[in-house]
């Protein structure tokens, strides 16, 4: 599931200004690089020198912001990383781009498909000179 490419991602900004009030500012904005690295590789490694450069900040940085954000990424089954929130969002959006494609499926196998045989229209007879108006 998490090989799954998904574009978009829901963002709640008072959401994220509640969870983070009194963080220093490096705090905050390594937060959001992982966040959006952790929707777009589906979980983060555990080795905090990449995290550092997933967050493109320098290690003294990332020594800064880290406390706060530890408990934000827990280590899941697979070894990875990950957000919880952020996972619970990637369950939504899979199940509705899988919703869509189904969808979307139906709809062009009903457009692309022929009719079944009671339901095709006889052609209609060739047009004769007799037909024409003059």
């Amino acid at each position: 599931m998490s090989s799954q490419r998904l574009s978009w991602v829901p963002w709640y900004p008072s959401d994220f200004i509640g969870s983070t009030l009194g963080w220093p500012l490096i705090a905050r904005g390594v937060y959001r690089e992982l966040l959006d690295a952790n929707w777009l590789q589906g979980g983060l490694p555990d080795d905090l020198e990449q995290l550092a450069a997933i967050a493109r900040c320098t290690a003294s940085e990332f020594a800064q912001a880290w406390p706060y954000l530890e408990d934000k990424f827990p280590i899941n089954g697979d070894g990875k990383r990950k957000n919880p929130r952020m996972e619970e969002h990637r369950l939504t959006a899979v199940a509705m781009v899988t919703k869509k494609s189904a969808a979307g499926k139906k709809g062009a196998e009903a457009r692309w498909s022929s009719p079944p045989a009671s339901k095709k229209k006889p052609n209609p007879p060739p047009i004769t000179e007799d037909d024409i108006p003059y």
